[in-house]
């Protein structure tokens, strides 16, 4: 199985799974990732006498065929990094990111 190393609080999600136990679409994972965000984003942080609320960015990259892990992880990152340049707590996708660039 191929492994990668994140760094600092990065994660990869392997949807694949999902995918074939219950049928998801494209349409669906993008909705799936629109709504983790929103529901860390619902969640409060208590410690310390303060609270504070926890967002996430997500990039978005799908295979298409036998595409090299990789680049699919490569292509989330830039998606991840155009998220928290847009400023944070939004999900973008791979696809829509390539091509705003190639416009």
């Amino acid at each position: 199985q191929n492994r990668r190393c994140l760094n600092g609080s990065d994660a990869a999600l392997d949807t694949k799974a999902i995918r074939q136990k219950r049928g998801r679409h494209r349409a669906e994972k993008i909705a799936l990732t629109e709504d983790l965000r929103q529901a860390c984003a619902a969640e409060v942080v208590v410690g310390e006498g303060a609270s504070t609320n926890v967002t996430i960015s997500i990039g978005l990259a799908q295979s298409h065929g036998e595409m090299d892990l990789g680049k699919v992880m490569r292509m989330a990152d830039q998606a991840l990094y155009a998220a928290k340049h847009r400023g944070r707590n939004r999900v973008v996708r791979a696809d829509v990111l390539a091509d705003s660039v190639a416009a």
